[in-house]
This record gives structure tokens, C-alpha cells and sequence, in this order.
């Protein structure tokens, strides 16, 4: 799957786009309007379509990404049916603005926790 996020959540590879809940457009990285996505709080959003999206051992995630505030376990993915089988990236441990990345499977939980963190207002390329 692919969601460049160019105009709307359309998935250019796969067809599962995923379906928006009060996202606001905000200025991107270079100051262009309205080319990236403010997901400010809990009520704004996207959901993924129903479906098996980690069945590979092999997966790459990017984003780029600027915080105004770090919340508690702030996530900037969170797929999965449980703690049992589930992929998280989170933007903030507790409320620290250290990252981390999580991969559950069965039992067996795998993960890269930061000792940095990120500054607000800042941009950052992140790849998992």
C-alpha cells in the first residue's frame, strides 16, 4: 500500500484508501499550502479499510512529521487486533516526544524505543 497524501488518503498501489475524520490541511515542509495533513487532536483521523496489511516480514514506513505538543502515546500508526498481533509507531513515549516502534506478534514483541526527542515545531523524516 501507498498513501502519498497528495490531495486525499488514496491508496495508489493497493485500492485501500483510507477514510478520513476531520483531517485539516496544514502548510508543508517547504511552506507549500495546504500540501500536508494536521491531525491535531482525537478527533481528527484516518482508518485503514479491513484487511492484512503486515503479512510480510518486510515493510517500510515513512513519514514526515512536525509535533505542536507530544501527548500522551501520541501514534502515528497503530494497526492490529490486539496486543497479540499488532504494529504501533508512536510519536511519544508517555508524554516525552522520545519515539518509538513496536511490532507485536503473538507473544513474541519487538521494538526501537528513542533516547532523543523530537522538538516541536521542528520537521522530521522518519523510516521504519
Amino acid at each position: 500500500n501507498y498513501w502519498p497524501f497528495i490531495d486525499d488518503a488514496v491508496d495508489v498501489i493497493g485500492g485501500a484508501n483510507l477514510n478520513s475524520i476531520n483531517p485539516t490541511k496544514s502548510n508543508d515542509r517547504f511552506g507549500n499550502l495546504n500540501d500536508a495533513v494536521r491531525i491535531s487532536d482525537l478527533t481528527n483521523f484516518y482508518t485503514a479499510p479491513a484487511g492484512v496489511y503486515f503479512n510480510t516480514p518486510y515493510f517500510t514506513i515513512i513519514a514526515w512529521i512536525k509535533l505542536y505538543s507530544c501527548p500522551l502515546f501520541t501514534r502515528l500508526i497503530d494497526f492490529g487486533n490486539a496486543q497479540e498481533n499488532n504494529v504501533v509507531i508512536s510519536l511519544s513515549i508517555s508524554n516525552s516526544c522520545k519515539p518509538y516502534f513496536q511490532a507485536f506478534n503473538g507473544n513474541l514483541d519487538k521494538g526501537v524505543y528513542s533516547t532523543t526527542a523530537f522538538s516541536l515545531l521542528e520537521w522530521y523524516h522518519i523510516a521504519i
